[in-house]
Order: structure tokens, then sequence, then C-alpha cells
């Protein structure tokens, strides 16, 4: 059986993401939000208008008096300082809707180079890295466990490019990071728990209207929880995949629904076609990686000899 990805989806498996009106509105309401967003400062003294001009000031006591800059522990404060203009910028960052990366901000191109990263006497050097952990970081976290629709393969793909952009600014000891992990993971038990696929007698799905049809789109939303799962492959560790996309969602879920289907076997290979299209991005490398999946698709890919 020739397993390549190209077969035809299955009803329920393409991403449901928002529909036009919902789109409209959404970027109408954020576009009304920037707005007036670009006027919180116009009431504020020249000095502190604008980040780069707080930036100069402190750029020019640091280079004029840095032991006094030092002596005061200013390099506690400053992320503090510039966090409210890297937190206004940031409402233009839109993580789960646009593939963006923030470097091209005006926040992330005056304090890049703020500190010299090496020069070990220089207290600013990771400045930008405590602004990412700091303020990046939890405004990602709160639209991953607020916002992020879990069955949204855009929306994932999105997410995922971002998680991943947060791992190159801090490290893998940072708590931040350590609890946007938790949340992630915890996103995809919850929506993989809101799984039902049914396993209906054959008898039922010939009595009962429609049930074939409930049955295929239930499938095809499990197929695409799976394939979405699957895209944290650079960022969730291998044993952590296998317990979600396999453990949990596969083998408790999805396999008892093609087994009471095996009586007819065009439905039963065209589920394991998908199945397996949808898991082959991990689970078709070293022949470690692939054991646990042939283990137990073993006897489902048979149907197709």
């Amino acid at each position: 059986m020739g397993i390549d990805g190209s077969c035809l989806e299955i009803q329920g498996e393409s991403s449901t993401d928002e529909s036009d009106s919902e789109t409209s509105a959404y970027k109408e309401t954020r576009a009304g939000l920037l707005e007036s967003a670009d006027k919180v400062f116009r009431d504020a003294s020249d000095v502190y208008s604008r980040l780069s001009r707080v930036r100069t000031r402190f750029r020019r006591w640091k280079r004029k008096n840095s032991s006094t800059y030092r002596d005061d522990y200013m390099y506690l404060d400053v992320p503090s300082i510039f966090s409210p203009y890297v937190r206004l910028e940031l409402l233009k960052w839109d993580p789960l809707h646009q593939d963006v990366d923030f470097c091209d901000m005006k926040w992330h191109g005056l304090l890049f180079d703020n500190g010299k990263p090496e020069d070990v006497d220089d207290t600013d050097a990771n400045l930008v890295s405590e602004l990412v952990e700091k303020v990046v970081i939890p405004i990602l976290h709160h639209r991953i466990v607020r916002c992020w629709d879990v069955l949204s393969t855009r929306e994932t793909r999105n997410v995922v490019a971002a998680t991943s952009m947060m791992k190159g600014y801090v490290p893998a000891s940072s708590e931040a990071l350590a609890e946007l992990f938790a949340a992630i993971r915890a996103r995809l038990v919850e929506a993989i728990a809101a799984i039902t696929v049914p396993t209906w007698d054959p008898l039922v799905l010939k009595a009962v209207p429609n049930a074939p049809q409930v049955a295929a789109y239930r499938f095809g939303t499990s197929v695409r929880l799976m394939r979405n799962i699957c895209m944290w492959k650079d960022i969730l560790a291998l044993p952590v995949l296998e317990n979600l996309a396999l453990s949990d969602l596969l083998f408790a879920k999805v396999l008892p629904h093609v087994r009471s289907i095996a009586s007819s076997i065009h439905d039963a290979v065209t589920r394991i076609e998908r199945i397996v299209a949808s898991l082959s991005e991990v689970w078709t490398g070293p022949r470690t990686h692939r054991r646990p999946l042939q283990l137990r698709l073993g006897p489902f890919l048979q149907l197709g000899v």
C-alpha cells in the first residue's frame, strides 16, 4: 500500500480557520486598537514620548558615567523602564494569525545593540533577552492559553514558529520558557480529551441517517489534531509527542474507530492512509522512531497488502 499523503482528505480533516466575516471583524477591531495605541504617549513629555529618546538618555549616562550607572544597578531597572514601550509596539505582533518575526520592530532594532555581549562587564548585554523573557513570552503564553485554536492548522503553524523564536532568545533554563511549554502541552491534552471518534457498529452506520458522515468527520478532525501535534516535533521532546499523538490520541481514540469499520476494507485502508500521512513527519525517520507506530499499526497495514 503506497502511503504518501497524496490521498484525498476526509471530511473534517481540513482546518477550521475563521470565516471571512470573522476575519473581517477581527481585522477591524484590531485596527481600532492599534489606532488607539498610537495615542497612548501623546500627552507625555517629549523626552519620554518615544523609546528612542529614553534610550538615548540612558546611553548618554552610561557613556559619560559608566561607574555610577553600574553602581546604581541600572541594569536591573532598565528592562522595566523600557517594557511599556516594548509592550505597546508588541500590540502589532500577532503570533496566532501571522508568521511575523518581531526582530523587524523598532524596539528590537533600538535595543539589540544596546549592550556588548562580548564585554563581560557590560551589564546591558542581555537586555533584549530579558525583555523577551519578561514581556514577549508572557504575551505569547496568554495567546496560547486563551486564544489559540488547537485545531486550526494555520494558527498552530504560526504558534510553533513564534515558540521556536523564543528558544533563540532565552536560555533553556528559563522559567518563563518552561511555563510556556507546559501551557502548550496542557492545551494539546485538553484538545485530545475533547475529541470523540465513534466506534459504532456497521449496522448502526447503515441504519442511522448521516451516521457515516458524522463518524468520518470526527475521524478527520482527529487526524487534523494529530497532524497539528506533530508540528511541535522540533520543540517538544519525542517522548512527549509519543504520549500525545500516539498513546492518548491514536491508540486510545482513533484505532478503536478503525477497528469498528474493519469489515469495510476500503474505508479502513483510506483511514490508515490518512493516519500514516499525518504522522509521517515524525515517525518515518530512524527505526527507533518508527517502532511504536509499527507495533500498533502493523495488523492494520496488512489490510492494504
